[in-house]
C-alpha cells in the first residue's frame, strides 16, 4: 500500500508536525499565493475591486511568559517566532483573553480570498493595513482598486500606497472633514450629479465632490447624502430627545423637592445633573 521510497517509519504521530514545519520554512504566504493565482485565472474571478479587513481570534490555553523577556524578543524580530499571542481589541468579544489578528484580502467577485496575513494580539489595524496592500500588490501583479475601511486613512498610509488605486471612508476625527461635512449646505449636494444619480439607479442619495490634499497626497473626497438614512437618523433623534426630556423632567423634580443649605450647594447638584444629560441642558431653577 506504500509507494516507492515510502518506509513505514516516515508515518508516525510526528507527520502532521513535520509537514507543518516545512510548509513554514516554504513560505505560507507563498503556497497560498500559487493557489490563489492557478483559481483566479481557471475561474476567471473579477478584480477590478479587492477588499481588505482585519478580525481576532481568541486562544485558549497559557501563554506564560516573562515580561523583561518579551519586550526583548519585541525590541528585536526574531525570524523564528512570527506573532505575539497578546490581549488586544477582541472582535469576537473575549477581551479577556489573548488572541491573534488576521488579514485578510478578498476579491469582489464571490470573497474569494487573495491574501492572508496573521499578526500579533494587540496589533493596530492603522499601523498595518498600508504595509499589508504594498506587500500584497508586491505579490500579485494585477491593476485592483483595494477597498477598506476608515482605518486605512491616516497620513503615513496614504504615502505608502500613494501609487495604488485605493478606496476607504475618511474618519470624521480629521478636522478637514468635520468641517466639510458641518459647513456644506444640502442644496450644495442634492444639485450635482442628477443624471449619474438616476443611471445608477440611486435616487436616494446625492453626493458632491470635492478635491482634497491630505498628507501630501491630492485625492477626491465625496460627501454623501442618503435621504432615507437622514429620515431615519431624524426620527432616531427625536425619540431620544424625548427620553431625555422624560428623565430631565425627573432629574428637576428631585432637585425641587431637596433642601439646600445655600444656592451654591444647589448649584453643584444643578451641575451634576447636567453632566447625566447628553442632548438637553438644564440652565435655571
Amino acid at each position: 500500500m506504500l509507494g516507492e521510497r515510502i518506509k513505514p517509519d516516515y508515518l508516525n504521530d510526528d507527520k502532521i508536525g513535520r509537514v507543518m514545519d516545512e510548509l513554514y520554512k516554504y513560505g505560507l504566504n507563498d503556497i497560498f499565493i500559487e493557489v490563489v493565482l492557478e483559481v483566479i485565472k481557471k475561474f476567471k474571478i473579477d478584480l477590478k475591486y479587492s477588499h481588505l479587513d482585519s478580525t481576532s481570534f481568541h486562544l485558549d490555553g497559557e501563554y506564560k511568559r516573562e515580561e523583561d523577556k518579551e519586550k526583548q524578543e519585541e525590541e528585536k524580530i526574531i525570524k523564528e517566532r512570527p506573532i505575539f499571542i497578546k490581549k488586544g481589541y477582541s472582535r469576537d468579544h473575549r477581551p479577556d483573553l489573548k488572541q491573534c489578528v488576521l488579514d485578510l484580502i478578498t476579491s469582489q467577485d464571490g470573497d474569494i480570498p487573495l491574501f492572508v496575513r496573521v499578526g500579533d494580539g494587540n496589533e493596530s489595524d492603522k499601523a498595518v493595513f498600508g504595509k499589508v496592500l504594498v506587500e500584497f500588490k508586491k505579490q500579485i501583479k494585477f491593476d485592483s482598486i483595494m477597498v477598506c475601511d476608515s482605518a486605512l486613512y491616516g497620513q503615513e498610509n496614504l504615502q505608502l500606497i500613494q501609487h495604488l488605486k485605493w478606496i476607504t471612508r475618511v474618519p470624521m476625527t480629521i478636522k478637514k472633514a468635520k468641517e466639510l461635512v458641518q459647513n456644506i449646505e444640502v442644496e450644495e449636494v442634492k444639485d450635482e450629479d442628477k443624471e449619474k444619480r438616476s443611471d445608477l439607479n440611486l435616487e436616494s442619495y446625492t453626493w458632491k465632490e470635492e478635491i482634497v490634499t491630505y498628507g501630501g497626497i491630492k485625492q477626491t473626497w465625496l460627501i454623501v447624502l442618503s435621504e432615507k438614512r437622514q429620515k431615519s437618523d431624524l426620527e432616531k433623534l427625536e425619540k431620544q430627545l424625548s427620553q431625555e426630556e422624560k428623565k430631565s423632567q425627573k432629574f428637576l423634580k428631585e432637585i425641587q423637592s431637596e433642601e439646600f443649605e445655600h444656592p451654591q450647594a444647589a448649584r453643584y447638584k444643578l451641575k451634576a445633573i447636567n453632566k447625566k444629560l447628553r442632548l438637553l441642558e438644564i440652565k435655571e431653577v
